[in-house]
This record gives structure tokens, sequence and C-alpha cells, in this order.
């Protein structure tokens, strides 16, 4: 009897009734896992990468096998999902006893203390997990080794991550045990866990929504979505650094002290838990009005948004609105605590019970979506003071043609978080004077559509921007701002910071990656480097385009906000990168395309592209074009039309007065000495299959005539080449001809 009550033999006992959680185990990390690392290592064809990278086909397939590793050996997001399905099978397989009345009477007539009882089954938890994952370990290392590839990974690395994943699963596993501790049923605690696990998140989106429907210039951050109370955001945390977060050893901490307290309720719960609670939905009755209020007071305020989107009214609502959405939330605060209590007690009588939380939910709710809809507490149009600002990053939303940015290790960033990590403006006041300019600028504009005094004009035009605060307080501010582009005080705030170093450094990506690492590393048929002034292309090799990125880096440093605004696109550099990762669990992500517009005033660029005969200066539209068919769609005219008829837009029958062609051709016979109709047309056009879209409001095309020109060479151009005038350069002679 003293044998069989010692700590060893109730553990062995317990881990042989939970054999399926075993099976399941051994399946996903010694069959899955360790099968498909092996499948990954395999498919490397040295062939093919001697045919890609030539003699650093080694070094390269090193890289790659290393991707593998990590993704089948570290903190991958594969294993992450495996840890997190074993945390949830153990937390319920080693607990759902206390949902059966039989089993628990069973369990609790053995003469083993409670306390006893409950480490036995957390401990055989913990080796349902841990043995697999690391005997599974060890076998991928036997792989790597048995393939060459010894050095990919590092034993260190491989036991880093286990520690990570453990702290990980170990939080899932108390998050699932506390959902069981609190119900009485296997659905019920399903339910608690998802909730636990979703509510932050839910929150967050819904203040999210909030400052969406209603405010202006408030803007949240896609990294604020991750949960900061919970296992699952603070391992992102962990394994994702962030520019302005605590750091992986702070995350580290948090995430084992959230392992502690989460272990330390559910423990509590665990010894005060009564028999007669299994069956029960909650098996404590002190629980149910703090979870009915948290769950019904959100739902009270989504309710209220979703009412003011469906009258399209949320920023000017109108008495009749507020009485109405009031009504609606009040009904939806009935239904919601009505729902949770009848569920809670297993009683459809029970919904009328708790009638003055009816009342706490809907004045709760009521107060949040009105106190968002006036910008109670001046959220919305705050701008911080310089003197507590620390730094800040200035992001123009379009300025140039940037879809993909990446760090000075190849990963892929989001545009956010490239800003947060590389651009510190020290200068704030000049930012914060911007914004607060850009704030008072808009607010009359949008004073002047609700008061119907606005007719549009190109002067007001506004251009978005995101600003993020660095606060000395370690606090982020991030608003979205629009910014009057054409106003003289707005256009010298911005010379000032757009043409300083910190904002250069810190938006071009280029700038901070090693550009000759990155091409050397992707392969030639992958590479695809281009250079075309939208006629003509032009291929790039691989060392061209190093050259050329050289000379873009020093043009960059000189080519200041002011000087820009005077100049027009050049031509248009293409080329794709590979290697990049993405910064969530380091796994693979594939290559990334970058676009660089070049103009006239990048004086290095331009000088490179002649001496190499790729800037095409000696072509002209005029002497390659066979035909010019140009186009007004007279679209202010059709609004004004639109708005006489009280439609949102004409039909296509109705538009066609309104729609304006003419065609020039070539003439090879004219004797006008190259100055005809339609060599004045070709001299003024430009070829431009981007950069229609100036977010400086400088000199840009005029959009109203569209161009479309065919070559005389219909090889290379079969559909034609679409092209604009500049503004305030369109031929008199083809604006009476498109008039109406």
């Amino acid at each position: 009897m003293t044998l069989r009550s010692s700590s060893w033999v109730d553990l062995t006992e317990n881990n042989k009734r939970r054999l399926w959680q075993w099976c399941i185990s051994l399946f996903l990390f010694m069959l899955c896992n360790t099968v498909i690392f092996l499948v990954l290592i395999m498919s490397m064809d040295e062939t093919r990468y001697v045919a890609d990278f030539g003699s650093r086909a080694a070094e390269m397939m090193m890289r790659d096998a290393r991707k593998y590793a990590v993704a089948m050996i570290g903190a991958s997001a594969f294993r992450i999902i495996i840890t997190t399905v074993m945390a949830v099978l153990a937390a319920y397989g080693g607990y759902a006893y206390l949902n059966d009345r039989i089993k628990l009477d069973f369990y609790e007539s053995i003469p083993q203390k409670k306390s006893n009882r409950f480490s036995t089954i957390w401990v055989s938890g913990l080796l349902i997990y841990s043995g697999p994952y690391i005997f599974s370990t060890l076998l991928c290392f036997a792989i790597l080794n048995a393939t060459g590839y010894g050095a990919a990974y590092s034993m260190e690395e491989a036991l880093i991550a286990f520690c990570q994943l453990l702290l990980y699963f170990i939080g899932v596993y108390h998050l699932y045990m506390l959902a069981m501790m609190l119900t009485g049923t296997a659905f019920a605690g399903g339910c608690v866990f998802l909730v636990l696990s979703l509510y932050e998140p839910a929150v967050r989106a819904l203040v999210s929504m909030l400052k969406y429907t209603f405010y202006k210039y408030s803007y949240i951050l896609d990294s604020f979505y991750i949960p900061v109370a919970s296992p699952y955001g603070l391992l992102i945390n962990i394994l994702n650094p962030k520019p302005y977060g605590r750091g992986p050893a702070v995350y580290t901490a948090a995430l084992t002290v959230f392992d502690l307290v989460v272990l330390i309720l559910a423990f509590i719960l665990y010894m005060n838990r009564k028999s007669e609670a299994a069956g029960k939905t909650l098996a404590f009755k002190l629980t149910a009005v703090p979870v009915k209020l948290l769950i019904s007071i959100p739902a009270v305020t989504f309710t209220g948004i979703a009412v003011a989107e469906v009258l399209d009214r949320s920023r000017e609502l109108t008495v009749s609105d507020i009485g109405l959405i009031i009504i609606i939330c009040i009904i939806a605060s009935i239904v919601a605590c009505s729902i949770i209590q009848a569920v809670f007690e297993l009683d459809i009588k029970a919904a009328f019970r708790g009638k003055g939380q009816w009342v706490v939910c809907a004045l709760a709710g009521l107060l949040i979506f009105f106190g968002f809809k006036y910008d109670l507490l001046n959220i919305d149009r705050y701008v911080p003071s310089a003197n507590n600002v620390e730094s800040v990053v200035f992001i123009p939303n379009g300025y140039e043609d940037i879809y993909s940015w990446m760090d000075d290790e190849h990963e892929n960033m989001s545009e956010d978080e490239f800003g947060l990590t590389y651009m510190f403006i020290t200068d704030v006041q000049d930012v914060c004077n911007l914004h607060r300019l850009s704030v008072t600028k808009y607010d009359e504009l949008v004073k002047m559509i609700d008061d119907y005094e606005y007719e549009y004009d190109e002067d007001r035009r506004f251009s978005t921007a995101t600003l993020i605060y660095r606060m000395k307080n370690g606090c982020l501010i991030p608003r979205t701002v629009y910014v009057p582009v054409r106003d003289d005080n707005a256009r010298l705030l911005l010379d000032k910071i757009m043409s300083g170093s910190e904002f250069v450094k810190g938006y071009y990506p280029l700038l901070s990656l090693d550009t000759d690492r990155a091409i050397d590393e992707t392969p030639i048929n992958e590479l695809n480097a281009s250079y075309s002034d939208g006629l003509h292309t032009q291929a790039l090799t691989g060392e061209e385009l190093k050259e050329l990125m050289r000379m873009y880096k020093k043009d960059l440093a000189d080519f200041s906000y002011s000087k820009r605004l005077e100049e027009l696109p050049l031509g248009y550099l293409d080329f794709c990168l590979s290697g990049g990762e993405s910064r969530f669990a380091r796994t693979y992500y594939g290559s990334s395309c970058i676009n660089i517009t070049i103009y006239s005033g990048m004086e290095n660029c331009v000088s490179y592209l002649h001496d190499k005969g790729y800037d095409f200066s000696d072509m002209h539209l005029e002497e390659e074009a066979a035909q010019i068919i140009i186009t007004n769609y007279h679209n202010e005219e059709q609004d004004a039309r639109a708005k006489e008829l009280g439609v949102p837009y004409l039909e296509q029958e109705e538009a066609e007065e309104f729609i304006k062609s003419v065609t020039y051709e070539y003439d090879a016979d004219s004797e006008d000495d190259g100055m005809n109709d339609f060599a004045r047309v070709a001299a003024a056009l430009h070829p431009c299959d981007r950069g229609t879209y100036r977010w400086d409001g400088g000199r840009s095309y005029d959009t109203r005539y569209e161009a479309l020109v065919y070559m005389k060479n219909k090889k290379d151009t079969p559909y034609g080449v679409s092209c604009y005038f500049v503004e305030d350069e369109i031929p008199e002679f083809v604006m009476e001809d498109l008039s109406l």
C-alpha cells in the first residue's frame, strides 16, 4: 500500500490511463515532424543549386538546410501549432474527470491528497509533451548530421527553442486548466477557453472599430492586436522582437509570470471546487455576474457601431438616429444578458433574472459608444508636446512605389515595422507643427463639406501620412494625418522633414539593405532586373544592378524634397530578391519584388544609364509612334449630371455623350516638317505606367486626358502604351478637339 501511494507509481498509473494522448503526441512529433523534415532535406537537389548559384551552391544549400531546420526543429509556426494542440489535449485529458460525477467520486475515494493528485496529473501532461518533442528533435539532428548539414543548426538553438515552446505549452496548458476549473462540462470548458484566449484581441478589435468609425486621425498599428496578457501574444513577442518592444528577455519573464499566476489560480479553484459542480456550466456562482458584464458590454457597444454603420451617419447622427441607437442597444443588453443567464443556469426561465444587470450593461455600452462618437477624452485630435517625444516615424503613404520592406537580414517587414526599426526623426518640433497644421486644415475642409460650401480645388489637396511618436515614457502614439501638400507652410515643413538624412535613411529600404549580398543570394533566373522608360525595356545583369544600386544610394542623399517637386519620372527599375523571411518564427517567405522610380535629377543614376546606353534619350515618341488615341471622359460633367438626376453615377448609355475621343495618325507624306498635329501631340506626351499619383502634390500628369499610343513596331507593344500630358502643357488644339 505504501508503494502504490508513492508519487512515481501514481504518475506511472496516470500515464497508463492517458495512452491516447501519448499516441497523438508520438504521431505528431515522431512521425509528422521527423518525416516531413527528412523529406525536406532530401528534396534539395545539388544539380539545381549548381545551375542557379554556381560556385556558391554549397553555401546556398546550407542556407536552405538551415531554413528547414528552423521550421522543423526551432520555434516555428509548425511546432507552435503542434504545441497548442498538445496543450489543449493534455489539459483536457488530465482533468476531464472533474466533469463526470461518477469518475469524480471514484478519484476522490482514493486515499491520496487532493494537491498530490493535481500535481501528478500536471506532471503527466508535461511528460506527454516534452518526451516526444525531445526525442523528435534528436532524430532531426541525426538526419542533419547524416546528410552533411550538421552545421546548419546548433543544439544550443534547439534548446532555446524548446525552452520557449515549453513556456508557451505551459501557458496554454494552464489556461485550459483554468477554463476547466471554472466550468463543469467539456463544452462549457472549451467555450471558456476560447473566451479567455480571444477576449483581449476581441476588445482591441472593438476599440479599433470605434476609432475607425468615429475618429479621423487615430491609427492602430497591426502589431497592437497582439494580445499581451496571453501565452499567444507573449510568444510572438519573444520570437519576433519589435523595435518598440521590451525585448525577448522581458517577454520571457512575463510569460513565466503568466504561467505561474494562472497555475496558482487553477490550483486554488481546484482545491475549492465542490463535487456537485460536475455537469454545471459554471463551477463558481460568483463568476457569473462579472463574466456576464464582461461579455455583454462589448456586445452592446458593437451593436451601436453596427446600427451607426447601417444608418451610414456615423459622424453626424441626428436626434432620431441617436434615439434609435439607444433603443436597439437597450434591447441588445437585455438579449445578451438573458441568453448568458439562461446558459449559466441551463434553464430558459432564468433569462429574466438579474434585471439590474441589463441597465448596467446598456449604460456602460452606450457610454463607451458615445465616448468615442464625441471624442470625450480628446484622443483623436491630440498632438503630443515635442518636449515629451523622443523621436518620431513619418511615413508618407505612397510617396514612392515601395511594396517590399526588408531589413538588413533580408527579413520581410510591414511598412510600419520598417519605419519603427529604421526611422528616428529627432527634430520632432517640425513634425508636431506639421501634425497640428494638418489637423487644422483638414477640420476646416470637413466643415466646408458638411456645410455644402466646398467646391473641388486642387490647391486644397491632402495626402495621407502615418505618424508614430515614440514618447519618452516608452509609449507609442500612432496617428493618421491628412497633409495639405500644396499649402506653403506645409511644404516648408515637409522639405525640412523629408529632405533630412533621418527620414531618407528610415524610409528607403535599399539604404539599410546590403544590396550586393541580396543580389548574390538571388538565383540569376529569379533576379529579373530591368530598366524601362515606359516605352522601351532593357534587361540588366546582376553586376549592372549592383552598380546602379550604388548610384541610387548616392543620389538619395542629395535628392531633396523640394528638388523632386519639379521632377517627373524618367524611368523605372524593377528586380526581385529571393531569400526573404517573415519576421514571425523566421520561416521562409519567398521572393520580394522591388520597384524604383528614377528621376532626371538623380544625376549618378542618369549618368550611369547614359554611359551604358540604357537611357533611351535618342529615341522620341513622335518618331516611333504610328497612332495616338486621346480620350477625355469629362468626369466632372458626368458627376454634375448624375447629381442632377439623383443617382451616384451615370449608366454607360447616358455617359456616352460626355466621352470624347480623337485619333491622330502618323503621316509619312506630311510636308509640315514634323510640326503637324501628330508630332505636336507626340512631343507633349509622356509614357507612364506608374507615377500618375504624386503624394507631394508636385509636377504631375493631367489624368483627364488619357492617351493610348500604338507604335510602328508593334512587336514590343502590341496593345499600345498608356501616356499622359503634363499639367498645363496640353496643346490647345487637343483641348478644343475634346471639348463638349
